[in-house]
């Protein structure tokens, strides 16, 4: 089943971008390729609450100090019960999990910053301690807090880890295992029909009050974008800004558009290896190989021999087309990355796929490591998938061939895991002059420029700002960290001074196992 989530879900599939630090690593017999930061919370300290900054009243959390991995300074944790049926407010009762990380000035602005994480299944608790790295200088004034959604992380999770066949074969396995998906509604303990946006918006606004808190800020990625939008939507008066990372609203309807937007972000690639000499000349035509590799694997999937670059054990396992470009566009996410896919693609295309495998595994092994593949599916079966109508699959099928087939395996999916049915008014853009600043990486392959552009339409006080060179993500490149702590202080997006980004550009492509060429 790990293998379906990894193919298959939403923007933090392979751990949202913003959310992780990453860096190259090369062996002598793999060109592997990436190390993603996957967060864990360590134990809790017993010690005495301190107030939330700005409340007027002794916050209802209980806080404990404990550590969250990537901060030197403690943290203050702890959990806030909620009903998971908040209509009947009979039944189960939830813990979210919350940690607080306390500015650092003496006298903190009063308004802290929510980080909501992405997925939809990542947890903010777990991952969420490189935001606020990353937020260093907004740190310095303002509370972070990091509030793991229901259905995630320390908050009840609907985690089917351990009812997953975590083998090489089932990572390249496209199609859901159902009966992985039958195990797994056994093993959660939880109604996944009372997991959506919709609810755990009620939950956020609680916590928030429960902290002793007045209006908030958001920082919020990929899926977490649309939990943020749709808080604003019913708690607008509560929200002083947004800053918005990876625009995924409503329309996105995954996966209707998946396969446009991957290919999108391919033909960025290959435009860029074109025009880049050392890469033209060492790869060729990129783009006809890629598609003679596509014509081949479509006609006759192989079997591949490799070791299996965790156990070393030698490994065999059959790479289908659909598989294949499923997993390149994992590997698109991250725009370092994408530096080693000419490379990647040429040995590929001369049938060594080691490259191509330890990528891959790479990725899906960290992003899915903290995800909750439960809260997915609850997710995206209630928001996404009964959106999409057979008349939408149609309207696309001529230049997405693929589209059909990953919405059918969804919908397989979405007839076993229970979800809800979503009310029409949730899809109505929220219409909000709250001062937003919208990010965008141009060569993001899940939630393009295009997404943030749709949402901008709605927003009277808006800045889009479209990071270039960047894939999935583009709150840990250059300048972007000045600039979202420039706008939490002012909260005047028209205002900001983007020319930083005009010179970000994508990293250079490596030409073999030594790298970009000197």
């Amino acid at each position: 089943m790990r293998a379906f989530f990894a193919a298959n879900n939403w923007p933090a599939a392979r751990v949202l971008p913003a959310l992780k630090l990453s860096a190259l690593k090369l062996s002598a017999l793999v060109l592997s390729a990436l190390v993603l930061s996957a967060l864990v919370l360590s134990a809790l300290v017993t010690s005495a609450c301190v107030p939330a900054n700005g409340g007027d009243r002794t916050p209802a959390i209980e806080l404990s100090p404990c550590g969250v991995k990537w901060l030197t300074t403690q943290a203050e944790c702890g959990t806030y019960e909620v009903w998971e049926n908040r209509s009947a407010q009979t039944g189960r009762r939830l813990s979210l999990k919350v940690a607080v990380v306390r500015a650092v000035a003496e006298q903190p602005e009063p308004d802290p910053v929510f980080v909501l994480a992405g997925g939809p299944g990542q947890s903010a608790t777990q991952d969420g301690g490189v935001v606020v790295r990353l937020l260093d200088d907004v740190h310095r004034d303002r509370d972070i807090v990091l509030l793991d959604q229901r259905g995630t992380g320390g908050s009840h999770p609907l985690d089917c880890n351990d009812v997953s066949d975590k083998s090489l074969s089932s990572h390249f396995l496209i199609s859901p295992k159902l009966d992985d998906l039958r195990a797994c509604l056994d093993h959660i303990d939880a109604d996944p029909v009372h997991y959506v946006t919709s609810v755990a918006i009620l939950d956020l606004d609680e916590v928030r009050a429960a902290l002793g808190y007045g209006q908030i800020n958001i920082w919020a990625g990929s899926y977490g974008t649309r939990v943020a939008l749709a808080y604003a939507k019913r708690f607008g008066s509560n929200v002083r800004s947004m800053t918005l990372d990876g625009l995924a609203p409503t329309d996105l309807r995954l996966p209707l558009y998946v396969e446009r937007d991957r290919d999108r972000a391919l033909e960025q690639l290959f435009a860029a290896c074109t025009a880049d000499g050392d890469c033209a000349k060492a790869f060729g035509d990129l783009r006809g190989n890629y598609k003679a590799l596509l014509t081949s694997l479509t006609a006759e999937p192989l079997e591949i021999r490799v070791s299996d670059p965790q156990s070393g054990e030698p490994t065999s396992f059959t790479l289908s087309e659909e598989a294949f470009t499923a997993k390149l566009h994992g590997i698109l996410y991250d725009s370092t990355m994408t530096a080693l896919l000419p490379f990647t693609l040429k040995q590929a295309a001369r049938g060594r796929f080691e490259p191509f495998v330890a990528q891959s595994l790479t990725l899906s092994q960290w992003s899915t490591e903290s995800l909750a593949e439960g809260l997915f599916l609850s997710v995206a079966c209630a928001e996404d998938v009964d959106r999409i109508s057979d008349l939408d699959v149609a309207a696309v099928s001529e230049s997405q061939p693929h589209t059909a087939h990953a919405v059918q395996t969804m919908r397989e999916a979405c007839a076993v895991w229970p979800h809800a049915t979503v009310p029409e008014e949730y899809y109505t853009p929220n219409v909000t002059g709250i001062p937003t600043l919208l990010l965008s990486g141009d060569l993001d392959p899940i939630t393009p420029p295009w997404w943030g552009e749709q949402v901008a339409t709605h927003l009277s006080n808006q800045r889009h700002v479209v990071v270039p060179g960047i894939g999935h993500g583009t709150t840990a490149h250059g300048c972007v960290p000045e600039l979202i702590a420039e706008f939490f202080a002012t909260a005047k997006p028209a205002a900001l001074d983007t020319q930083c980004v005009s010179a970000m550009q994508r990293p250079p492509f490596f030409i073999g196992f030594a790298g970009p060429k000197p």
